[in-house]
């Protein structure tokens, strides 16, 4: 780690995501707001619910379910596991997403199809956008788009 410069790159220009042994990365502002909108939809009919049904079961359930919706978007950290009986649900996997993108970087000679897997990696983890191999990928795909259309263009003759 003693090469790393400050904005996180590695000197050799590797791909660097973060060790996903780590705590999860933070909660984008929209994913945020919507678990927010999520938690209020679900608290102010459990609310009602309360004074107004004789459902308790259901009630209890509506509102602890706002309640764990409200503090994820409020703390901005991610449900990474659901898990009932042998039954699971993993999320919040976009690291290791990218990093499987970009793995496939290594099996193609194609320059549309690195720059392509590079979007895609970007896309997963935003903070790829200033990584300078991914940044190197997206050049060589440009350069490559230029040299197409060039190829195609009609040769003309000066007169």
């Amino acid at each position: 780690m003693a090469d790393e410069t400050k904005n996180g790159e590695s000197g050799d220009d590797e791909l660097d995501l973060p060790d996903l042994g780590r705590s999860p990365e933070p909660m984008l502002a929209w994913e945020r707001g919507l678990a927010i909108i999520v938690g209020l939809a679900a608290g102010v009919p459990g609310v009602f619910a309360v004074f107004m049904s004789g459902n308790q079961a259901g009630t209890a359930v509506l509102l602890i379910a706002a309640i764990a919706f409200l503090l994820i978007g409020v703390q901005s950290t991610p449900l990474i596991k659901l898990a009932s009986g042998n039954n699971s649900l993993e999320l919040g996997q976009r690291q290791r997403i990218a990093k499987e993108i970009l793995k496939k970087v290594e099996s193609t000679n194609n320059p549309a199809e690195k720059g392509a897997y590079a979007e895609a990696a970007v896309i997963a983890v935003p903070e790829l956008e200033q990584n300078n191999a991914v940044r190197s990928l997206r050049y060589e795909k440009a350069v490559s788009d230029v040299i197409l259309t060039l190829s195609r263009q009609p040769m003309v003759s000066p007169q």
